[in-house]
Order: structure tokens, then sequence, then C-alpha cells
């Protein structure tokens, strides 16, 4: 609720990285959207991306799946790379049609990945809350990174067309 702001997209697949002369270890990000004033990255994985592994960690954690950690690193780079080539004040959509015009200050960075119900519809009461809790967790601690999760995107998007 109280986060809501309108985004638009600038454009899609876009390189955002100051890559080397060999052209090589491009940073893409899926999309790049904008504010009322600021940018923003999207990634996207697919909503059956698992979020947790097989195993328990220590101290009544659960391990995360390594898709989506590798997800979460991805999104950092992107989020570094984007602020240096961000700055630029020649930024253009693919088709050279639209000058980028919102400024990019601490870029917010959204990763939509998996689904909750992976573990919110387990059988195992204390797997679920154990799940639960390593999850939101480690959301609340990722200053850098929202993520949201296919259901949680699709609950918003009820609220937003049935209020």
């Amino acid at each position: 609720g109280l986060d809501y702001r309108i985004m638009r997209p600038f454009d899609r697949e876009m390189n955002v990285s100051s890559f080397g002369t060999d052209n090589k270890e491009k940073v893409i990000i899926d999309f790049l959207m904008t504010f009322t004033d600021f940018t923003a990255t999207v990634e996207i994985k697919r909503p059956d991306t698992l979020l947790f592994d097989k195993t328990k960690n220590r101290s009544g954690t659960w391990g995360f799946h390594s898709d989506f950690i590798d997800a979460v690193s991805q999104v950092l780079e992107q989020k570094a790379e984007w602020h240096i080539v961000g700055q630029n004040n020649n930024l253009y959509n693919k088709e050279g049609n639209e000058k980028l015009g919102k400024r990019t200050r601490d870029a917010k960075a959204i990763l939509i990945i998996g689904n909750k119900a992976e573990f919110l519809a387990l059988e195992n009461i204390r797997e679920k809350e154990i799940k639960e809790d390593t999850f939101e967790l480690f959301r609340r601690g990722s200053r850098n990174v929202e993520i949201i999760t296919y259901d949680e995107l699709l609950e918003r998007a009820n609220f937003i067309v049935n209020q």
C-alpha cells in the first residue's frame, strides 16, 4: 500500500554496463523503468524458480536455492553497473526515438521471482513457519533489492483493480 508509485517502462533488455574493450560480460537488465523523476531496474525470473534448497540450516533457518541467490547477486550487479551508466546524459532506448529524461540516484532494484506457495502450502507447520520467517528476514535485510513473488504481484494487481 504505502509505497505505491506508478512505474513506466523505458526500455527492455537494456545493456547497463560499462563493459571492457573485449565486449564481454555485458550486464543486461530485463526492464529499465521510471517513476515520476527517477529510474528503477527490474529483473524477472520464472514463477516456478525455487526460493529454498532442500536442506535446513542451523539456528532455525532454511537454506536458499542457488537459483534464488544467483538472481539476487545478478540484480545487485545490475544495480551497481546502472549506477555508473545511469549518470550519462545521453541515454536512449534501443530504437533511438526516446531519450531518458529521468535521473538515476541509488536506483530502486526490483526482483520478481518464485512463489510463496512453495512454502505456505506445506503441511509441516514448523517447516512452513521457518521458511516464511527466513524469507521475510532475508527480504527485510536486503535493503538494495526489493524482492517480490508472483503471488504477491498478483495480489497487488487485484487490490489496485478491485479497490
